[in-house]
């Protein structure tokens, strides 16, 4: 427990609904930090304020929400995985970057720092890689508690008229075979170890729309969505949480690839279907989700798809134009 001195004093007298207004604005979702405080009754306030219920902060400490956590994040290298090992790593975990990119990946985890993460080159359509991934984690840290498997690619795009169905069975081996063996062998250790551990897939809008992605992309990720639950319902028993974050269009390195556009192409098109103005989905604010689901925050949600999409998949876009 690190003394959080930028904000408190060691001994600080104030009124005790100071001290909860304080605490409320450095709660564990705004800044990522659990505040542990020592508090004693002052039976003596000061004469300015007679009345006033103060108490004394003897301690205040931080804990950041992943502390001593161990995390593997697939698909780490670049976009959403990145920002989600770089926040993970900020909160306290240990993080292995689990990707095919090994130049990326090194590049993470030099950004990170080698104490809090590692690389581990891991193609998730490979079940062996997957459990050696794992392994690895163990091997290196001791255990596993988190395993956020996020790895995608997108698959061919078009109609379904002209799909190339080897296309269509690459995306799949990756999007949804990929998290099946992530589930299985990050389950697995966590029953071994008897660690109540949290499991987090990366699905998408297009986990419960049809029609905003491609068709073996969309497949791919309504059929996380359904493995997620199923998962969630077997492995409650052991204490394991299994989670699902879908975002809408995100602007990284796969989504801006896929039309090969910019960018501010990517974001400017999904704010003009998003009902929530005024703010542009970044890789941090998946982020930032994930972490939620990673951490004891969400201790009693499992089998849940925490939707990270301006309102699109709940909200009639046609009718809210109708409305301009």
């Amino acid at each position: 427990m690190v003394p959080v001195h930028p904000y408190f004093f060691w001994q600080l007298s104030l009124p005790a609904v100071a001290l909860e207004g304080l605490i409320s604005r450095h709660s564990p979702v705004r800044n990522r930090i659990a505040l542990s405080v020592v508090v004693v009754q002052n039976p003596r306030p000061p004469a300015a304020v007679p009345h006033a219920n103060f108490v004394t902060i003897l301690h205040v400490s931080a804990c950041h929400v992943l502390e001593g956590k161990v995390a593997i994040i697939t698909g780490a290298a670049s976009g959403i995985g990145e920002a989600a090992a770089k926040l993970f790593a900020e909160n306290g975990a240990f993080v292995v970057i689990a990707d095919i990119q090994d130049e990326l990946g090194h590049q993470v985890v030099a950004s990170i720092g080698p104490e809090k993460s590692s690389y581990f080159h891991c193609n998730v359509r490979d079940e062996r890689q997957v459990e050696e991934t794992v392994a690895y984690a163990i091997q290196k840290y001791g255990t596993l508690d988190i395993m956020f498997s996020n790895a995608a690619i997108t698959g061919p795009i078009g109609s379904i008229l002209e799909m190339d169905m080897d296309g269509f069975d690459d995306t799949i081996a990756t999007n949804f075979r990929g998290p099946a063996s992530t589930i299985k062998h990050a389950a697995r250790a966590m029953v071994e170890k008897q660690v109540r551990g949290s499991i987090i897939c990366t699905g998408s809008v297009s986990s419960t729309l049809g029609g905003s992605g491609p068709p073996a992309y969309t497949a791919s990720k309504h059929a996380v969505l359904g493995l997620v639950r199923s998962a969630a319902d077997d492995l409650g028993q052991y204490g394991i949480r299994v989670n699902c974050v879908s975002p809408f269009a995100v602007a990284t390195r796969m989504s801006t690839g896929m039309y090969n556009v910019d960018a501010s192409i990517v974001e400017a098109s999904a704010s003009s279907f998003s009902q929530l103005k005024g703010i542009i989905l970044k890789p941090r604010h998946v982020a930032e989700a994930a972490l939620f689901l990673a951490s004891d925050e969400s201790a009693y949600v499992t089998g849940h798809n925490l939707a990270v999409d301006g309102g699109v998949s709940v909200l009639s876009t046609t009718r809210s134009r109708l409305r301009k």
